[in-house]
């Protein structure tokens, strides 16, 4: 079968992969591409898929960073195919086959399903979190504590001359569960800035400009982000300070 997806879409969703590895498993199930893996440090588990329309069935491994290049500047809707018999995967556009050589599926594996609680959940506008996480980037911030309350969602950290806070704007409620009225864990920035640029990539109107945040105390974070043809979860390790 083939496969029919916005060539730029298909090269955002590699580009949010490729923030944490260079070459991926791809499996179809269904009408999606996924994608499950965790990150060479087991900092990141990332669980995402993309829908392209039809079935696809065998399994390939694509260097993430090769593809991207290749269709960086196509705009149109194209046809997706795996030659498994050639290793190839052909896209196709209006002018155009491409030929994109893969890589040998069975030397990759998927990443199991986790299976985490959280003790709190709400969103972040994912703009706002891009912009705030790539400035502290540059303040060569290495970790940040976010805290969930009553009052909201901020973030709480220092540098070598002071110390800051702030809140997240957008909803400012939390729904709390398991008797936990406050939750807080503290995380690499350098991990924090690839999340805020996947979501940043994956973002778009009008449906997915907010990514839910899930927290519990010194454990994992969650964010997800939910569109009409991509999801794209993201599990942080935290940073025992």
């Amino acid at each position: 079968m083939v496969g029919v997806v916005n060539c730029q879409r298909f090269v955002k969703w590699l580009e949010a992969v490729g923030q944490f590895v260079d070459e991926v498993l791809i499996v179809p199930e269904d009408e999606w591409l996924t994608v499950k893996f965790m990150d060479p440090a087991h900092i990141v588990a990332i669980y995402t898929k993309l829908n392209v329309g039809e079935p696809l069935y065998d399994p390939f491994a694509l260097n993430v960073n090769d593809v991207v290049k290749l269709l960086k500047h196509v705009r149109d809707d194209v046809a997706i195919v795996y030659d498994k018999e050639r290793s190839r995967l052909f896209v196709k556009g209006t002018n155009f086959v491409l030929g994109i050589n893969t890589l040998d599926a069975s030397q990759f594996s998927q990443l199991k399903e986790l299976n985490l609680d959280f003790d709190a959940k709400t969103e972040v506008y994912v703009e706002e979190f891009y912009k705030f996480i790539r400035d502290l980037r540059r303040s060569w911030v290495g970790s940040i504590k976010i805290i969930a309350d009553q009052n909201g969602v901020r973030i709480e950290g220092r540098t070598e001359v002071s110390t800051f806070s702030r809140s997240f704007g957008g909803p400012s409620t939390v729904e709390f569960y398991n008797g936990v009225t406050e939750v807080k864990a503290s995380f690499s920035t350098i991990y924090l800035e690839k999340i805020a640029n996947s979501l940043k990539l994956l973002s778009r109107l009008p449906n997915a400009t907010y990514a839910v945040l899930e927290l519990k105390t010194d454990r994992p974070a969650k964010f997800a982000l939910e569109d009409t043809d991509v999801e794209f979860i993201v599990y942080i390790a935290p940073r025992m300070d």
